[in-house]
């Protein structure tokens, strides 16, 4: 049995982010919730200090930090 919707329509705010086609930016105590890991952790492992961040540099920074910690090539 399901409970629960499994999908959310678009146009609804779920913590600081607002559901949308494009979203431009994020901020980090949403990321924080969502992800489980506290805002000063993310900070330091993606080696930022803002409070939010673009979708197209969290990609990068993501796929940064995934490439050197799993020892693939940085870009």
């Amino acid at each position: 049995m399901v409970t629960g919707s499994v999908a959310r329509p678009l146009g609804r705010k779920v913590g600081n982010i607002q559901e949308k086609e494009s979203v431009s930016t994020i901020d980090l105590s949403s990321l924080s919730q969502l992800t489980g890991f506290p805002v000063d952790f993310i900070k330091k492992e993606l080696v930022m200090d803002q409070e939010k961040i673009s979708v197209e540099d969290l990609r990068a920074k993501v796929a940064h930090f995934l490439n050197s910690t799993l020892g693939g090539t940085a870009d």
